[in-house]
């Protein structure tokens, strides 16, 4: 009897649970739907940042790709780099891996206390700490990730003779520039190696 009851129970509660989720569930993603356009994770990847430009947002990385040569009897892999551009979302969110220094009244580094360091951490779902845009720089190793709009083209429109006529060539890069993916976190792993 005391078996039974145990396997009823057992298999009541994740029901249970379940049910209690559902609606909580359905209101999170009316909640999403209102926001507006829904985004896709498209990659994530890290770079050493080449360039940045304030005006358009884009920022430039140089990533470190691998290439296989054949070299008669087998295949050898080296690296080469190679530059990419992407532009960064208004809303992006920048992070830092480690918390930036900070000096106390002797000039030395102070040691944060674990209520400072939730503090500067904000959410605890986010990886690293808060940081600014403007703490990007040149030379920076860093963990980017990229989004598209969902259920965007990925890939660029033919254009043949007959949509040549309707559409011409800079509304076809304007259709494509709105679909490229965008940035919409960069963690800062590393400062720029300074020159001894």
């Amino acid at each position: 009897m005391r078996r039974s009851i145990g396997w009823a129970a057992l298999l009541l509660c994740p029901s249970l649970v379940l049910l209690s989720a559902g609606p909580a569930g359905a209101q999170d993603k009316k909640d999403k739907e209102e926001k507006g356009e829904q985004l896709v994770k498209v990659t994530a990847f890290v770079a050493r940042i080449a360039s940045i430009s304030e005006s358009e947002r884009k920022i430039g990385f140089t990533i470190r790709a691998p290439k296989l040569q054949w070299n008669g009897r087998q295949y050898s892999v080296t690296y080469a780099d190679q530059n990419v551009d992407f532009k960064a979302r208004d809303d992006v969110l920048v992070r830092t891996a480690r918390p930036r220094e900070a000096f106390d009244d002797k000039g030395k580094i102070k040691k944060f206390t674990k209520a400072e360091l939730k503090e500067l951490k904000g959410d605890p779902k986010l990886p690293g700490y808060k940081a600014e845009y403007g703490d990007l720089a040149s030379g920076q190793i860093v963990e980017v990730t990229l989004v598209r709009k969902k259920g965007a083209m990925v890939v660029r429109p033919k254009v043949t003779a007959k949509r040549k006529k309707d559409m011409d060539e800079l509304e076809a890069a304007d259709a494509l520039a709105d679909n490229m993916p965008q940035i919409s976190r960069i963690v800062i792993l590393a400062e720029p190696m300074q020159a001894r």
